[in-house]
């Protein structure tokens, strides 16, 4: 087992953070950021965090708990010399795997370690087997059944998530409003600052439901037969050249990143990290990587719906373990039984 020294080092970073900041939804940050000579990126209005009125104070206890230990062996790709394109996007390399086209709501819950995870983990499912195997794995398990994971709508442990996978399987259950697998995902979308369609996000965070080891009511696949096993779980080694080689080989990841001020605000462009305060510790998916105007990027899915950022995605500067996207990549191989 791996022990984290990242605790001490998140204690530090969250306390001696003090650079130049803005209130959220500042016009002036948006000015600077919009203005700023090397930006690389565009920002517009979004309300995602005037919701989450306790979120300062969650922080310092669930945001660094993700970090306390690691379980997963950590794998690295020194040995391939396969080629790596200056562009890959899993979308086209695998069009026959719908999942890695979804974008999801993770709604008012903060389960993107859940959610991010189960997408990835899906993703794999259909790449791993040639598109023979197209499921959408339960989040909604994980945030209710993982007790190892954390505290469900208030953050977890997405390396635990991984874990959960090998050693219980995971059953179906399709995101937002789809009442389709034997544990579909309960919390509606919700407007994440940049949506005209959804109602908005409220102030409370919501409840997830108690573990229930039983199907929803009319679904013909008993629990234990509707599980999915991983055949292993793992954390890639932190460079850029060993995530594009996983990708590559296997199928998208999921990667733990700090989500600061601006962040909220992407619209398009490769992100970098530019002004604000650390705001919390979030999963996505990396489904790609690519170049635009000069600077190398992951492309990444998230989990704010698709009326956020470019259609539920974004561009992060690659190659400099911008906001520890490089440092925390979870990923693994399914059982092919």
């Amino acid at each position: 087992m791996h022990i984290s020294i990242l605790p001490t080092y998140l204690l530090l970073y969250f306390n001696a953070y003090n650079s130049q900041q803005w209130d959220a939804l500042s016009d002036e940050q948006i000015y600077f950021i919009n203005n700023h000579s090397s930006s690389g990126w565009k920002a517009s209005k979004h309300n995602r965090f005037t919701a989450i009125s306790g979120v300062y104070n969650t922080l310092e206890y669930y945001g660094v708990k993700q970090f306390k230990r690691r379980i997963l062996p950590i794998i690295s790709h020194d040995d391939n010399n396969i080629l790596l394109p200056d562009y890959f996007d899993s979308r086209e390399q695998w069009g026959d795997c719908p999942s890695i086209k979804r974008i999801y709501d993770q709604s008012q819950c903060y389960s993107s370690w859940a959610v991010a995870s189960v997408a990835a983990m899906s993703d794999r499912i259909c790449t791993q087997t040639n598109g023979t195997v197209k499921v959408e794995l339960s989040a909604i398990e994980l945030v209710s059944c993982c007790s190892k994971c954390g505290p469900g709508c208030n953050f977890g442990f997405s390396e635990a998530a991984w874990y959960y996978w090998v050693r219980n399987g995971l059953v179906t259950g399709e995101s937002n409003g789809n009442s389709s697998g034997c544990l579909p995902y309960p919390f509606p979308k919700c407007d994440h600052g940049s949506s005209d369609s959804y109602p908005k996000c409220g102030y409370v965070v919501y409840t997830p439901p108690v573990c229930n080891k039983t199907c929803r009511p009319g679904y013909s696949i008993p629990y234990i037969n509707d599980k999915h096993f991983g055949k292993s779980a793992y954390q890639v080694k932190g460079n850029e050249s060993d995530i594009r080689k996983e990708i590559m080989l296997y199928g998208p990841v999921e990667a733990s990143i700090f989500i600061h001020a601006d962040f909220v605000y992407y619209k398009s462009g490769v992100y970098r990290h530019l002004t604000g305060r650390l705001i919390t510790i979030h999963s996505v998916r990396i489904i790609g990587w690519g170049i635009e105007n000069d600077i190398p990027y992951w492309l990444c899915a998230n989990s704010w719906n698709e009326e956020w950022g470019l259609n539920g995605y974004f561009k992060i500067l690659r190659g400099s373990n911008e906001c520890e996207i490089e440092a925390f990549v979870n990923a693994g191989r399914v059982n092919m039984k």
